[in-house]
């Protein structure tokens, strides 16, 4: 399924702040959602974890079908 990157947040250092990271991810889409509403049928804003050779990593992004290609918050 496709996905767009919408940025990274938070700061620790894992993987021993795992913990902190997550929680400040869960806290930084539910304010993308206070601000700009509910996502579009069939899409949702989530974490994905990226593998990397150094260790992996986390970042917010919209996944889904983007039939549309409106900016995000447009109405």
């Amino acid at each position: 399924m496709p996905w767009e990157d919408v940025g990274s947040c938070g700061s620790g250092q894992l993987p021993n702040d795992r913990d902190w990271i997550v929680h400040c991810y869960e806290m930084a889409i539910s304010y993308l959602k206070f601000i700009l509403g509910d996502s579009p049928e069939g899409c949702e804003l989530g974490v994905m974890w990226h593998e990397h050779e150094l260790g992996d990593y986390p970042s917010v992004v919209f996944i889904g079908t983007f039939h549309n290609r409106t900016r995000l918050g447009n109405t």
